[in-house]
């Protein structure tokens, strides 16, 4: 008889494998898989504001299953998103690198399009701790977004360990500074879909 946590783990995170003649089944919206295919081992995830299909790891010889395409979705949602970051999200993050500290704040995805999600925060020079975002009835966190002030952009084991579930996009502000009267920061990105990471270049 099968093992309840088993059961459990199969349902939240199920290995498919893909089929070599037939179509594969849709993924349910809300939804992570790994799919087996033909050269290798994938991650899929379906979510309200986006889909994700990123390979794992290679085979050494192909499989005798179908083939699997990649597919990123995520990046039109930071174009469609780059507005409230500009708009919103920069000159916020600006106010506190001034005063020496970082910022963190959030993006949902609602059927209507982006909108800005404040939280409450302490931060310092050096970190930044803040309560889980809340997003309006029908809207879905998309963006994660922090910032560290002067100090370069990067990903630090606190992040690592912030970004271990779920699914988001996670982007890292830093290096701020003047220029031409505008205020500007250097970022970096990564899609975090259940604790696996896939840098993108903004």
């Amino acid at each position: 008889m099968e093992n309840r946590l088993d059961q459990i783990i199969q349902k939240h995170m199920p290995v498919v494998i893909v089929p070599t003649y037939g179509e594969l089944d849709a993924l349910e919206t809300g939804k992570t898989r790994f799919l087996m295919g033909k050269d290798g081992l994938y991650l899929e995830t379906k979510q309200p504001w986006g889909s994700l299909i990123k390979k794992l790891w290679h085979s050494p010889r192909y499989l005798p299953y179908g083939w699997v395409l990649e597919k990123d979705e995520f990046a039109e949602v930071l174009t469609e998103a780059k507005e409230i970051i500009m708009d919103k999200i920069v000159p916020l993050a600006a106010k506190y690198a001034r005063e020496g500290k970082e910022y963190a704040g959030f993006i949902a995805w609602h059927p209507s399009g982006y909108e800005y999600v404040p939280v409450e925060f302490t931060s310092t020079a050096a970190s930044v701790k803040y309560k889980a975002p809340t997003a309006a009835s029908g809207a879905h966190i998309a963006i994660d977004v922090h910032s560290h002030g002067q100090i370069r952009p990067f990903f630090s084991q606190p992040d690592d360990a912030d970004d271990v579930g779920g699914v988001k996009i996670c982007v890292v502000l830093g290096n701020y500074r003047r220029k031409n009267g505008s205020d500007m920061f250097d970022a970096v990105v990564r899609y975090s879909v259940e604790g696996f990471h896939f840098y993108h270049m903004p």
